[in-house]
């Protein structure tokens, strides 16, 4: 299974509500669910947010979001490490053993998913 993280706060300072925000006719969010299921490179892609409003636009627009982040992974000073941490253990049970994790803040970030596949599938053929 290949797995696709959104990590998706709902405290912005800077841009209050920005997920949801709507930009060019369309939620935030929506931009960087729709790069992941248009590079048909992932399984499952959730949402890892601690707002009930970024959950709901994020399951309208096609990503799964098995869990609301504890607010202890919701401040401001909380890296997106701790929080993709949280939601791969909290996945666990739904991943096998094999997949690949793509920790995504922005759309720019997706650049980086074919190069992280292209990595796993030479993974797999040496194996």
């Amino acid at each position: 299974m290949n797995l696709a993280i959104i990590p998706a706060r709902g405290g912005s300072k800077r841009i209050p509500s920005k997920n949801s925000t709507l930009f060019a006719g369309k939620p935030l969010i929506a931009y960087s669910i729709e790069a992941a299921i248009h590079s048909a490179k992932f399984t499952k892609i959730i949402v890892s947010t601690d707002s009930q409003e970024i959950a709901d636009t994020a399951i309208s627009h096609g990503a799964d979001v098995p869990f609301i982040r504890p607010e202890s992974l919701s401040g401001d000073y909380v890296g997106t490490g701790p929080v993709t941490k949280h939601a791969i253990e909290h996945c666990i049970p739904i991943v096998l053993p094999r997949h690949l994790v793509q920790d995504s803040d922005t759309p720019e970030d997706w650049l980086r998913a074919e190069l992280m596949y292209q990595a796993y599938v030479q993974g797999q053929k040496s194996e």
